[in-house]
């Protein structure tokens, strides 16, 4: 029984560790969510700020300079969704959506919208430095 209780010690302890949670300045971001979008959402952005510092870990970096979209690229490209992506929808340009895009279906467009999200391969630490610009 005490090797047991030993074990859950340690298991407990280590995990305490790992979940020991990053202090994320959680009421200045919220004051500039509600800046810039106005008192209406404060409640949504308080919930969804609350929401990731419970997850937050020093691991995940310094929340300052977290763009969610940084690394979006990358990672869809390390899975191959991008390639499925491309491999299925056509990159179209400007001028096509323009031309042709009255006639498009509803679907038409979220293809062309889809693909264009993929028409450039840009690595996440030139994505990351232009978020802390």
């Amino acid at each position: 029984m005490r090797k047991i209780t030993v074990l859950a010690a340690i298991v407990l302890a280590i995990a305490a560790g790992a979940n020991a949670q990053m202090s994320l300045p959680t009421d200045k971001i919220e004051s500039e969510l509600v800046a810039k979008y106005g008192e209406a959402q404060r409640a949504r952005a308080h919930r969804g700020l609350q929401q990731v510092a419970e997850f937050w870990r020093p691991a995940d970096g310094d929340a300052a300079a977290f763009d969610p979209y940084a690394h979006f690229a990358d990672d869809m490209f390390a899975d191959k969704l991008a390639f499925t992506v491309l491999l299925n929808f056509p990159l179209t340009t400007l001028q096509q959506r323009l031309t042709e895009g009255d006639h498009w279906t509803r679907r038409q467009w979220a293809e062309a919208k889809l693909a264009l999200t993929f028409a450039h391969r840009i690595p996440a630490d030139v994505n990351q430095a232009v978020s802390k610009a």
